[in-house]
């Protein structure tokens, strides 16, 4: 995967598109453009996605992309400016990105250093889920490891200290092995001034990215197009093949899907372990295990008033699905989860054993994977019907 960041310089216009579109990434961040300039370049990606608070400026940041979703999490925090989470998915990897253009005022226009932005969002409590996960950071920081700050004023060096706490470290000083403030690549040329050059611009990755390569763009080309004083960042990853293994406070604190996504490799081993124990038993009669029929009664009516969305991509396999994220009733998700497993069979499907349990005519599962990553139960008919059948069935 190659992510671009790039500070466009008072707007994103086609010749700018055309310019950054060499480097070919798979999602492109772009500071200081305008909803206007996202609004005319529609043809530029398939998705794309602008923030902004027009406040002193009617620039913000955009995300481009051609095959990622980017969705503007609802739980941001706004007096950050700008440090904005987006959720990506539907890609090579998910995960929540957090594009980066730091202002120097607060919304009441009150100045501000430019650090103060990025240290109240990487302390900001509810980011903590985030943080904790499969996570970019990523654009113009506007600080660096050489610069002043007042005392009381968070350095870029507090921003780094407190980045790695979460083990979110910078790809650039990572993958070139350079201390901080030792950068010999400038990000940006002030006023296209080459005896004002600085690096300001950064990537800082969670640990299950591995860098595969950072560049960034030479002075020689920003001289010669002059298209903005600061330089494009190019970074390509790809998922960490290691096994890491998440800490209690993680699994407790962690997002969700964001915990899937970092710890992908631990949890398949996790489920292959669940399985070996659970395969003797899936010889046994596919039917629930006695149970008080208070639990029985339980299990039914939280399973029953769930919304469920059919799944498209398994026509063989035809079975519907509703999500942790958006269950409802009395009883939690995880709870049900557990009842299911204790009072329900063991069934293989293929090369895989699925714990089921049995509701009339219809059977509901899981993946068997820890709880904490289990994001969602299936169902399908106990009858092998085909998907139009099964399709005419659920919907009446």
């Amino acid at each position: 995967m190659r992510i671009v960041s790039w500070n466009s310089h008072f707007g994103f216009n086609q010749e700018k598109a055309q310019y950054i579109n060499k480097y070919e990434a798979d999602i492109y961040v772009i500071q200081e453009c305008s909803k206007q300039d996202v609004d005319k370049l529609k043809s530029f990606k398939k998705y794309s996605i602008w923030y902004g608070d027009n406040i002193d400026s009617p620039h913000g940041i955009a995300l481009f992309s051609d095959n990622n979703y980017l969705q503007l999490l609802e739980d941001l925090n706004k007096d950050f400016r700008y440090v904005i989470p987006f959720k990506i998915y539907g890609g090579e990897f998910s995960f929540v990105l957090f594009a980066v253009w730091t202002k120097n005022n607060d919304k009441e226009k009150n100045k501000l250093e430019y650090t103060v932005p990025t240290w109240q969002a990487i302390n900001y409590k509810e980011y903590n889920k985030y943080l904790l996960g499969s996570v970019i950071l990523i654009g113009d920081f506007n600080s660096n490891n050489t610069f002043k700050y007042e005392n009381g004023t968070p350095s870029h060096n507090d921003i780094i200290y407190k980045l790695k706490e979460y083990k979110i470290e910078s790809a650039y000083h990572k993958f070139k092995n350079i201390e901080n403030g030792k950068e010999s690549e400038p990000t940006l040329l002030w006023n296209y001034n080459k005896d004002s050059k600085f690096h300001i611009d950064y990537c800082f990755l969670s640990e299950d990215f591995l860098i595969e390569n950072f560049q960034i763009e030479s002075v020689d080309e920003w001289e010669k197009n002059k298209i903005s004083d600061h330089c494009p960042i190019i970074i390509d990853m790809k998922r960490n093949s290691e096994i890491i293994i998440p800490t209690e406070e993680i699994i407790k604190n962690c997002d969700r899907d964001l915990l899937w996504e970092k710890y992908r490799n631990f949890y398949e081993i996790e489920r292959k372990e669940y399985e070996k124990i659970m395969k003797p038993f899936a010889d046994l009669e596919q039917k629930n295990k006695h149970m008080p029929l208070e639990i029985e009664e339980k299990i039914t009516k939280a399973l029953l008033i769930q919304e469920y969305k059919i799944a498209k991509t398994l026509p063989h396999n035809p079975h519907q699905y509703c999500l942790r994220n958006k269950w409802f009733g009395d009883t939690s998700f995880d709870e049900i989860v557990e009842l299911m497993r204790e009072y329900g069979y063991i069934e293989k499907f293929y090369t895989r054993y699925y714990p089921m349990f049995n509701i009339g005519e219809y059977k509901y599962w899981t993946m068997g994977y820890p709880l904490e990553v289990t994001t969602l139960i299936n169902c399908t008919t106990i009858e092998k019907l085909s998907f139009n059948e099964f399709c005419d069935k659920v919907r009446r």
